[in-house]
């Protein structure tokens, strides 16, 4: 399977000022810097970046797609709330979706793939140690890509990276602990159970991690919609950008 149709981005193929919009959200969020239903208005976002409100509300209907973003008519757009409803379909989902790809990794896994799945978990400690929440989240739902790319199946690992940015949302204002030791041990071992092609224990495990990480989720209280978005955002669109994917274990 070629290399290019494992691909995904929050930013997708848009054009570059709506891709930096849309990544720079999403670092607030998983920052936690962003308040769940916090209006992101047209007309301070494109000042934000100089922009045109038209680029904006292209940015904005991607993060829409992604369900990062509300979109009301007449009202505008809204960071999505996160619900115990909402997090409990993601995570049906997921135990679907990932339930096959570990089957299909174990099938697949060669020993390249077993050094690249800890060369991973140990970015993950490392992130853990530094304290850095955001890009701890995103190699924790990275690692679940991974294995769906050894698992060799582009349309599940479409459908999964699809699923990981809304994750990352919820799991970002759940209020849980982001620096538990218990999901990057899970990943370290997964990974050996689909090395050793141990498809059934992997299924078990992957089904059990996610469920506990669901169980862990915490909603807060509504925010205030008239919160400073423009203030909020500033110190993200300043920061230089990379392009990064966006998931949560």
């Amino acid at each position: 399977m070629a290399e290019t149709e494992f691909e995904s981005d929050a930013s997708g193929s848009l054009r570059p000022v709506a891709a930096r919009i849309v990544r720079v959200v999403m670092d607030a969020v998983l920052d936690r810097a962003l308040p769940p239903g916090i209006k992101l208005g047209e007309e301070g976002i494109a000042r934000q970046f100089d922009t045109s409100r038209a680029t904006v509300r292209v940015a904005l209907q991607h993060l829409a797609q992604l369900g990062i973003v509300t979109i009301e008519p007449n009202r505008g757009a809204f960071l999505t709330r996160p619900s115990a409803r909402l997090a409990a379909d993601l995570y049906s989902a997921r135990r679907t979706i990932e339930s096959q790809i570990v089957v299909d990794a174990a099938q697949h896994c060669t020993a390249a793939d077993m050094r690249d799945m800890l060369a991973h978990i140990d970015a993950q400690e490392a992130a853990a140690k530094a304290r850095d929440s955001r890009e701890l989240v995103r190699l924790r739902g990275d690692f679940h890509l991974l294995i769906a790319r050894v698992g060799a199946n582009a349309v599940l690992y479409d459908m999964l990276a699809r699923t990981l940015p809304r994750c990352a949302l919820v799991r970002a204002q759940s209020e849980h602990d982001p620096f538990s030791d218990r999901p990057v041990e899970e990943h370290r071992r997964l990974a050996s159970l689909i090395a050793k092609g141990q498809a059934d224990k992997a299924v078990a495990l992957m089904r059990a991690h996610l469920t506990i990480n669901e169980r862990q989720l915490r909603f807060p209280e509504p925010a205030e919609e008239s919160a400073d978005i423009i203030a909020l955002l500033a110190p993200y669109a300043r920061a230089p950008q990379d392009k990064k994917r966006y998931g949560a274990a």
